[in-house]
């Protein structure tokens, strides 16, 4: 791998890291401001998260005043987990930028494959012209083993990428998780103040 394919791919892995830390941190906003509800609450109250039974979630909820309660409840149901910047990225570098690049290689180490196929085909030119179809022949070579190089780096790039895509799978699935059962607390008490 050349040196050029080493500076991309070490930005690459940058990247991943930096989308990496973007979700961690992200999740944990997340889970302050699910929990930023029992801030004015005691500490005895409010175990920690890792603890705290569905119990004592929905004391502490209850313990909101009703006033702040329906904030609370109008903020966690306004959240959307679905989509985010990150995943929204990940689908379009995958969808516009890596297919069309992906596709375009392709179709340079298929038009070298069949220059090289048409060049050994050509027995004439081969016994006239031996030192220019060595010449032809070493430069296909070379723009194949650039091809198959560009596409180990490409190969590289769709596991930086697909490891991307799982950590944001992962954690936009524990923040729906984690809201769900927040909301599921809430119209339970909602239920019992009407």
């Amino acid at each position: 791998m050349n040196s050029t394919n080493m500076i991309a791919l070490s930005s690459l892995v940058l990247i991943a890291l930096v989308i990496v830390g973007l979700e961690i941190s992200l999740y944990i906003k997340f889970k302050k401001k699910l929990l930023s509800s029992f801030k004015h609450l005691t500490v005895v109250d409010v175990m920690y998260e890792e603890h705290r039974p569905i119990e004592s979630l929905y004391n502490s909820y209850k313990k909101i005043p009703k006033a702040k309660f329906k904030i609370v409840m109008m903020s966690l149901r306004s959240e959307d987990n679905t989509t985010n910047f990150i995943s929204t990225f990940i689908d379009l570098l995958v969808k516009l930028i890596f297919t069309t690049i992906l596709a375009a290689l392709s179709a340079s180490v298929a038009v070298s494959s069949t220059s090289l196929n048409a060049l050994n085909a050509n027995r004439e030119y081969i016994q006239t012209n031996t030192t220019s179809w060595s010449k032809s022949v070493g430069e296909i070579l070379e723009g194949l083993k650039l091809g198959i190089e560009t596409y180990f780096f490409f190969y590289l790039v769709a596991a930086l990428i697909f490891m991307a895509a799982t950590i944001d799978i992962f954690f936009t699935y524990k923040k729906q998780r984690l809201l769900k059962m927040h909301l599921t607390i809430i119209d339970q008490i909602e239920k019992e103040y009407k």
